[in-house]
């Protein structure tokens, strides 16, 4: 028989042990001894008032030993001629401990006291009796314990499972979701090493890309084993992908592919991270000492789950994303089409913007809302006739007031698009100045989107550094010189102070190009 080895019930203690012989054991005849599982007395009372128990110890003791190895009831004598009858504390399966009860030597008896009742039905019932009720009282409280933990690691389950859908950003990559989630668990998972390990890892020393060790004990010698860790992972990591399920090895010596590694690490588990047939990889975790608990690994098996959804909402995201972007760029080439001398300038505005972005220090949210806008910036002279988008010579005023209106017919024309809702005012203002002086609505200053002044930047600068068909483009540094006067006049100030001071990193996307800073008002 398979037995579980418990604790006795904190209740247990002498005095109340002691009450209950008082009731059953008036006449002093009866010795009680309680022995928990590892052999210690918890409680002695009983008629003997402690003579018995030290003439008859080395009885008690041998057949207290006995019952817990065999779980089974025995007898003996004492030397003083009394019965001792042993018998296992156990219930459904637990094993808590031993309860003894001795027949007191008539000369060694001491009545208890009251009305008692006096023992006439013998040893075997009280002992029974007894018996079962140390036996439930500590499985029910074993139970409490159980549940009490179980109930703890579901909460902290739950609440790491809110965190990851809540903390971890949409567009993470998967690499980074699994080092998230790792660091998260750290004090509810007793480990020493994780490794990730990326489905099409291979061989090699930095394996697959995306493939990580981190390590958790701060041990120097540890971070030596890098390669040796990554080696074993892949092993664990194929067999996991194989079968499908966890991969738990406690006994790492005993197994070929971890065995290299016994010397430093006691246990190693393995963790699919999947969603229906779409796999992801494998995390593995190492201990130092002891092995990887059933609670453990379901906790972690768990939260891998959740990681693989996040994973998979994360590549439909970026799927729909880029195919989003995509279609703008398509849109924006057909629109650019319609004058050679401007093919490719949206793309580049919107590169020298998210350059901007990038220097002037942008929250993530705000560098990709400016990516869009930028891009979309122009997508208002789809409504300009292509005579006046190509005339080579001055405009008229009735044809300026023509393209002056393109920013305004942008923004109405993305407006029913809700995912753009945030980059039409970009759209609509990337043609206003700081002096109040733009167009459509003269807004100045702070009253300009700081994304739109961005842009009017980037826009201007990509107009200066490019032919158009009323005029060459000018040269970089003329460019240059040109923003800078325009700077808290006409264009940001911030943002044209990093164009100018980080001017090699724009260089390279300099085409053929264009036009004064006043002139730039048509493009």
């Amino acid at each position: 028989m398979s037995v579980v080895k418990g604790r006795l019930s904190a209740d247990l203690t002498a005095p109340g042990v002691a009450e209950l012989v008082r009731h059953l054991n008036r006449d002093g005849a009866l010795c009680i001894e309680l022995v928990d599982n590892d052999g210690n007395v918890v409680t002695c009372a009983g008629g003997c008032a402690g003579s018995c128990s030290k003439q008859c110890a080395t009885m008690r003791s041998r057949l207290a030993s006995e019952v817990l190895n065999t779980h089974g009831p025995c007898c003996g004598s004492c030397e003083g001629g009394g019965r001792i009858e042993a018998l296992p504390v156990m219930h459904s399966a637990a094993q808590f401990g031993a309860v003894l009860v001795c027949e007191v030597p008539a000369g060694l008896r001491v009545p208890a006291p009251g009305n008692g009742i006096q023992t006439t039905t013998g040893i075997d019932p009280l002992l029974n009796s007894l018996s079962l009720l140390v036996a439930q009282s500590s499985f029910y409280e074993l139970e409490v314990r159980s549940l009490t933990s179980d109930l703890s690691l579901r909460y902290e389950e739950l609440a790491l499972m809110y965190e990851i859908g809540e903390r971890i950003p949409i567009r993470a990559e998967t690499a980074s979701v699994i080092d998230y989630v790792v660091e998260s668990f750290k004090d509810l998972v007793n480990y020493d090493a994780a490794c990730w390990v990326p489905a099409g890892s291979k061989e090699g020393l930095n394996g697959g890309e995306g493939e990580w060790v981190r390590w958790i004990d701060s041990r120097g010698e540890a971070r030596s084993l890098d390669r040796d860790v990554r080696r074993v992972s892949r092993a664990i990591a194929e067999r996991v992908a194989s079968g499908g399920s966890v991969l738990t090895v406690n006994t790492m010596a005993a197994d070929a592919d971890t065995q290299q590694l016994s010397e430093t690490f006691s246990a190693a588990s393995g963790y699919p991270v999947a969603v229906e047939e779409e796999y992801y990889g494998t995390l593995v975790l190492f201990k130092f000492q002891g092995d990887f608990k059933s609670g453990e690994a379901m906790l972690v098996s768990a939260v891998m789950r959740r990681s693989g959804t996040v994973i998979r909402n994360a590549n439909l995201y970026k799927e729909l994303d880029e195919f989003f972007l995509n279609t703008i760029k398509a849109l924006v080439r057909i629109i650019e089409g319609k004058d050679a001398y401007t093919r490719g300038h949206s793309e580049r505005v919107s590169t020298f913007s998210m350059l901007l972005g990038n220097m002037l220090n942008l929250p993530l949210s705000e560098k990709e809302a400016l990516s869009r806008s930028s891009l979309l910036h122009d997508i208002g002279k789809i409504k300009v006739p292509e005579e006046i988008l190509k005339k080579p010579g001055a405009l008229t005023a009735e044809e300026f007031a023509v393209i002056k209106e393109h920013p305004g017919f942008g923004a109405d024309m993305l407006s029913p698009i809700g995912q753009l809702s945030h980059c039409l005012p970009d759209i609509r203002h990337h043609h206003e100045r700081i002096d109040g002086k733009g167009y459509p609505d003269g807004l100045k200053g702070d009253e300009i989107p700081q994304r739109a002044r961005i842009i009017a930047v980037a826009d201007t600068f990509d107009a200066l550094t490019s032919d158009r068909c009323y005029r060459p483009k000018f040269g970089v540094e003329k460019a240059l010189q040109i923003i800078e006067e325009a700077a808290g006049t006409q264009l940001y100030p911030e943002a044209a102070a990093a164009l100018v001071s980080n001017k090699d990193a724009f260089l390279e996307h300099v085409e053929a190009k264009s036009v004064t800073a006043e002139e730039s008002d048509r493009n």
